[in-house]
């Protein structure tokens, strides 16, 4: 295994004074905030109007924030591309998902793995509400220069450095949302070495066996994407096409609720993407119904009300939350964007060794 020890980026016994931050927007506040990083189209639900409700934490060199956002759809257009910056960040979700498409394929974001999206690509896509946790790092924590790319990682708690990567996101957060005023620099130190060691940047060995099942797990994903729209795609085409048991491949898809579920509701979500970007075009709701393999319009609106609190039409025509001290909340709401994505500027040169 490769030696943890980051010693050069700072003394073990350092401890970092924690400073924590809540913070709320609604629909229109977070269209404004976030537009130049992507086109959002927030989705009435009757479990409420579009929000981002989030805590934040900056300790040391690092910031944190577990927010609930949404549910929401979003565009990402040749405006919003630009060059990667000074701070990586890595994404964990813990409820809900967002699918799309981006780069010319087909993503998902759900329970499971840690994230790391490298660099911005087209595409578009459709969330429900969703609560992740997000890890701010500095480039040079995790071993990458201002010049080198970093890459898209998906890191599972499957092999032995993933369960380690995990471990430790799982100490970081429990330190800082205890209520502690101070957290000791070491507790970063390893989250950042398991993610250094992850991404490939340090050589590594893996578990063969257990690198392989991933692969599998990853290619069944794949392959069910690309047979979404097919009637002919069910459990008995799946255990055919990959020789897996039938008990393995529940055990694979477990977190997202079986099998079935998890075909379901990306049909679903294909369904109400192509919808919500044909929503005038006249008998589109039924039109992607039955293309994406729903018998009934009771069944897809059911799915639909389960995954996104509303009915189609109305996740699509509902009207969004407003008020008016939206005006005077927009400044705040920008305040905070800005230090979650900016706050590498001040921080000490000697975090960024």
């Amino acid at each position: 295994m490769t030696d943890f020890d980051l010693a050069s980026h700072s003394d073990h016994e350092l401890r970092y004074d924690i400073a924590a931050e809540a913070v709320e927007m609604c629909a229109d506040e977070y269209v404004a905030i976030s537009s130049e990083a992507w086109a959002t189209t927030p989705l009435s639900s009757d479990d409420g109007p579009f929000s981002l409700n989030a805590q934040c934490w900056q300790a040391g060199p690092c910031m944190l924030s577990e927010m609930t956002v949404g549910p929401y759809a979003f565009e990402i257009q040749p405006v919003h591309l630009d060059n990667e910056g000074p701070v990586l960040v890595f994404e964990k979700v813990l409820s809900g998902f967002e699918y799309g498409e981006r780069g010319g394929g087909d993503i998902y974001y759900g329970p499971g793995p840690i994230y790391l999206h490298g660099h911005k690509q087209l595409g578009r896509s459709i969330g429900t509400r969703v609560t992740v946790q997000e890890f701010y790092v500095l480039r040079s924590m995790i071993g990458l220069s201002s010049d080198q790319p970093a890459p898209n990682k998906l890191i599972y708690p499957t092999s032995l450095i993933g369960r380690i990567v995990h471990a430790e996101w799982e100490s970081v957060f429990n330190a800082v949302t205890k209520g502690q005023s101070k957290v000791t620099a070491q507790t970063f130190e390893r989250l950042a070495a398991a993610l250094k060691i992850a991404l490939g940047v340090n050589p590594q060995r893996e578990d063969i066996r257990t690198q392989s099942r991933e692969l599998l797990f990853r290619q069944i994903q794949r392959f069910v994407v690309e047979n979404l729209d097919s009637p002919d795609l069910s459990v008995e085409l799946i255990l055919r096409e990959h020789g897996v048991s039938r008990a393995s491949l529940y055990r694979m898809f477990e977190t997202y609720g079986g099998i079935r579920t998890y075909v379901t509701n990306l049909r679903a979500s294909k369904a109400m993407m192509d919808i919500w970007q044909n929503e005038a075009q006249r008998g589109i709701v039924r039109s992607m119904q039955a293309r994406w393999g729903f018998s009934s319009g009771n069944d897809f609106n059911r799915t639909v009300r389960r995954l996104f609190g509303n009915t189609p039409k109305r996740l699509i025509s509902g009207p969004m939350a407003s008020g008016d001290e939206i005006d005077q909340s927009l400044g705040f709401a920008r305040d905070f964007v800005d230090q979650r994505w900016n706050s590498a500027s001040g921080m000490p040169a000697s975090a960024a060794a």
